[in-house]
């Protein structure tokens, strides 16, 4: 089978992995895979779509500038301005206060706002920022750099920035060299196999701790699985890709500690987002 860039622990245990999918209110259980419900040639067919949506940026959407990442309320005011930032942005700021990690990755930085945050009360720490879009990726460095009066505080920020896929970092972030490893707001917006084969290149870079801030996907499906339908057609139970993950299986399977695992509501949509904690064994 043509992986086309994927974790290959994530090949090599793919139905193992596969089958971590979280309970929601339409599948009640989670669905365990195999090579009849989810055919290789069928994950093959998703893996190549995936990859081939990367190169054009389907399905993707972008901000248009670093000023359209300033978060307004319903009258108009800015909000999620730091310090007073919203409880799932506030929990990645206590787990870096708390923990102290000297190599932190954000993958998924987007325009670098959360790490702008972490690099304020983290500044020793050695920062990578891993992001994809096009317009996001400059968008970031501007924050970083020359207009880093946009969005508080305004400061710069020295860390290794990296344009690229976050379920593909062979030959540019080395195995075990990165502390700490976060995602806000990104593995819930990713296919579900996907999501899975992201969770095992997170691993290969860990050192110890992992975190993930992410919506259920149980309620508001924020998922985006663009062309990545192909298992739908042959898995007897839901299309595959639509699925949440369970991080506290999966991560167990990958061999961590669960540290912290909360579920709290989202301040602004009727649905619940996961803070997950865990250290690798």
């Amino acid at each position: 089978m043509n992986t086309y860039g994927f974790n290959q622990r994530f090949i090599d245990d793919i139905y193992y992995l596969l089958s971590c999918n979280a309970k929601t209110r339409e599948q009640p259980n989670s669905y365990e895979f195999n090579e009849e419900n989810a055919p290789p040639e069928a994950i093959e067919s998703d893996l190549k779509a995936y990859s081939e949506s990367l190169k054009t940026g389907a399905n993707y959407g972008q901000h248009a500038s670093l000023e359209s990442w300033i978060s307004m309320d319903a009258q108009g005011n800015p909000r999620d301005v730091y310090p007073n930032v919203v409880n799932h942005h506030q929990k990645v700021l206590d787990v870096v206060k708390d923990l102290q990690p000297e190599t932190i990755c954000e993958l998924g930085a987007g325009v670098g706002q959360v790490s702008k945050w972490v690099h304020k009360i983290c500044p020793s720490s050695k920062l990578t920022c891993v992001e994809s879009g096009d317009k996001h990726y400059p968008q970031m460095l501007e924050n970083f750099g020359e207009r880093s009066d946009v969005l508080p505080p305004d400061i710069k920020v020295n860390a290794n920035t990296i344009q690229h896929s976050i379920h593909d970092l062979k030959g540019i972030i080395e195995d075990n060299s990165q502390e700490l490893v976060y995602t806000c707001t990104v593995m819930m917006h990713l296919p579900y196999m996907v999501a899975c084969a992201t969770a095992c290149e997170i691993d290969r870079i860990c050192s110890k701790y992992v975190l993930h801030v992410e919506n259920k996907n149980d309620k508001i499906n924020c998922i985006v699985p663009g062309d990545t339908n192909t298992l739908g057609a042959y898995s007897a139970g839901p299309n595959m890709n639509n699925l949440p993950i369970d991080y506290r299986r999966i991560y167990d399977r990958l061999g961590y500690e669960c540290l912290i695992y909360e579920e709290a509501p989202d301040p602004y949509a009727p649905c619940e987002y996961i803070y997950f904690l865990a250290r690798k064994k």
